[in-house]
């Protein structure tokens, strides 16, 4: 499916040198997040986990019919599977938050000087765009 929203470069000032500095600190914010919570959603999980193996335990010791014991158990099970796949996401996560990193730095080394340069001078300058080939 074609694009049909305006081009990238139409954005104008949202893509000067400031904002897509702020836009990768903010990408990087995000994936730490994001990281972060795995870890906490996975956790809970692994405890939910352990929590439905007990009532388990303890609805066979009260001799629940068992198809309502395997039921808990299959739920125990599914946490268990949910919380092992946390990993790929916090792995996901990671990359996204490397590749931010590097992609701001390489953004700061090659437009940062140019930047410096720019909002130093006293002269009035070009609106951003204005340089680009026709």
């Amino acid at each position: 499916m074609a694009h049909t929203g305006p081009a990238i470069g139409d954005d104008g000032a949202a893509n000067g040198f400031t904002a897509v500095t702020a836009k990768f600190t903010a990408l990087k914010k995000a994936a730490a997040g994001l990281m972060e919570e795995a870890d906490v959603v996975a956790e809970r999980m692994r405890s939910d986990a352990r929590a439905s193996l007990k009532l388990a335990d303890l609805c066979a010791a009260a001799e629940v019919d068992p198809k309502h014991v395997a039921a808990v158990v299959e739920i125990g099970q599914a946490f268990d599977g949910a919380a092992s796949g946390c990993p790929g996401l916090q792995t996901a996560a990671e990359g996204v938050l490397l590749a931010a990193d590097h992609a701001g730095s390489e953004h700061q080394a090659e437009y940062g000087a140019v930047h410096e340069a720019v909002t130093s001078s006293p002269a009035r300058q070009a609106r951003a765009g204005f340089y680009r080939p026709f």
